[in-house]
């Protein structure tokens, strides 16, 4: 017990993910081509989405031995983004599809298109509603993932491919692309719930920028697109301020999370970022792997990034 205890509060302790292990060799049955795009946890299982050939793997612990499920509705269809809502795993992806399973290592099930076209890239879950975004600027919400989605007050925003929905602190917000350079990018937020009025808000990205994902944490929320671009706010209808993100100005930075008291981002050639202050002083780690980052997650003690030709790595605050 003592040794258990001393592993438990290690794994947990303050600080940045400084030091990054990779797992690639535990996930060895998705290869060049493939990439982890998603990972998500219910209390038990640990769980990641394969971009490439649609495809689920489990562990218990994230740094061990990864399962590859062996149902498999999703066809060829790049999966994008988990969520869990208690009951349900729900998993969209490069189509309208939703897929859902109640333990990931079992069956899942194809619930039929979301959308009448386009493609999923965008889902979170508030407690209550899990909201998805289509490439066509659609929005639906369900609570129950497995029944019939609906449409909030607003239905799209936008005619742009939404990229990322973030729930934090009351707020729902989503960022998409800029358009053939013709129109730029925009954000929106709804307040409280998916189900009502989303409303356009103002960024302080430049022009034809493409707005990538967001995250809210210990009363801040930080949002990252390409150019090397990552801003700050307290409150995500009002002011936006841009940060020095410490990458190159010609990277992009796909994926940020939050998680006990630290922030991480990831994006170009598998880079990764860190603070505490979002506002503050975003530092460079060292990545084992040097594809492409695009997922970033923190799930029950421990930092996940996922990258392209099958990359994993772990890392814990503090270390």
């Amino acid at each position: 017990m003592i040794g258990l205890s001393g592993l438990m509060s290690k794994r947990r302790r303050g600080g940045e993910p400084i030091t990054w292990t990779s797992r690639s060799t535990a996930i060895n049955f998705w290869t060049t081509g493939d990439y982890v795009s998603c990972a998500g946890y219910d209390g038990t299982y640990y769980v990641i989405g394969c971009g490439g050939e649609a495809r689920i793997a489990t562990a218990t612990d994230p740094t061990s031995t990864w399962t590859e499920n062996a149902s498999n509705p999703f066809g060829g269809n790049d999966l994008r983004v988990l969520a869990y809502n208690g009951t349900y795993w729900c998993v969209v992806g490069y189509s309208p599809d939703c897929n859902t399973a109640t333990d990931p290592t079992g069956t899942w099930t194809n619930q039929d298109d979301i959308f009448a076209s386009g493609n999923i890239y965008a889902m979170d879950y508030d407690g209550t509603y899990i909201c998805v975004a289509s490439s066509d600027g659609d929005l639906k919400y369900v609570v129950d993932p497995t029944g019939e989605w609906s449409t909030p007050t607003t239905g799209s925003i936008g005619s742009h491919q939404i990229n990322f929905l973030a729930y934090g602190n009351g707020y729902w917000l989503s960022g998409n692309n800029y358009w053939l350079q013709l129109t730029n990018s925009n954000i929106y937020t709804a307040t409280t719930n998916p189900t009502g009025v989303w409303t356009v808000r103002t960024h302080p990205f430049a022009d034809y920028t493409n707005i990538r994902d967001a995250a809210y944490g210990n009363g801040y929320w930080v949002m990252v697109a390409n150019q090397g671009q990552l801003a700050t706010a307290t409150d995500p209808t009002g002011t936006w301020t841009l940060r020095t993100s410490s990458f190159d100005a010609g990277d992009q930075i796909n994926k940020v999370a939050y998680g006990n008291g630290a922030w991480a981002c990831t994006g170009t050639g598998g880079k990764i970022a860190t603070a505490t202050d979002p506002t503050g002083t975003w530092t460079q780690r060292t990545n084992p792997e040097s594809t492409h980052g695009w997922c970033m997650k923190y799930l029950n003690g421990y930092w996940i990034w996922g990258g392209e030709d099958a990359k994993l790595c772990t890392a814990v605050n503090g270390f």
